[in-house]
């Protein structure tokens, strides 16, 4: 990444012009990206796939991964999922990246978890998801579920972790997964 042409001060939201700008130097990258995805301060994340957990019967629990690449989703009153997203993020030092539920979200009675993208992230990005509606929710691949937008701390102004860093769970929670897909 050449930081000769980035700014040396921060900038609290990069807009879209200046996404493309840290894109075109190889400080933020998505993949995949799509143009007409990027809005005027923030990139607009697009479903890939559902984790589930429902109870079928009275002892008998379902739990899988939906592909909403096959059709759509429909998101029970009170059910709450782990969704995944298309693209791969991956930001260079001195970005952070926040995540904002979209305004699809409140209108459908969805609650979104949402936080923040550090640069030593390298992991799937995926947000919890409720549905706090007495309805049904369809959740698609063009549904739009939430935005990212960046922060730009400066050069001189990088993030320093002592110890693990913030992302160092997702390697404890892939570790309790595959035990648990082992019982």
């Amino acid at each position: 990444m050449d930081k000769s042409s980035l700014p040396r001060g921060p900038i609290p939201i990069l807009s879209n012009s200046q996404i493309r700008r840290f894109m075109d130097h190889g400080a933020i990258r998505i993949t995949p990206f799509h143009p007409d995805q990027l809005a005027p301060t923030a990139y607009r994340l697009r479903p890939h796939s559902v984790r589930f957990q429902r109870k079928r019967e009275e002892n008998e629990i379902e739990v899988g991964t939906f592909p909403l690449s096959i059709r759509p989703y429909l998101l029970q009153p009170k059910e709450h999922v782990v969704v995944s997203i298309e693209e791969e993020i991956v930001i260079g030092k001195g970005l952070v990246g926040t995540f904002y539920p979209a305004s699809g979200c409140v209108e459908s009675g969805l609650v979104l978890t949402a936080g923040r993208l550090d640069a030593d992230y390298r992991h799937a990005i995926v947000f919890g998801v409720l549905n706090a509606s007495g309805k049904e929710a369809t959740l698609d691949h063009d549904f739009q579920l939430a935005r990212i937008s960046f922060t730009w701390l400066g050069e001189d102004n990088q993030p320093e972790y002592s110890g693990d860093s913030p992302a160092s769970y997702i390697l404890h929670l892939d570790e309790k997964r595959k035990k648990e897909s082992t019982l």
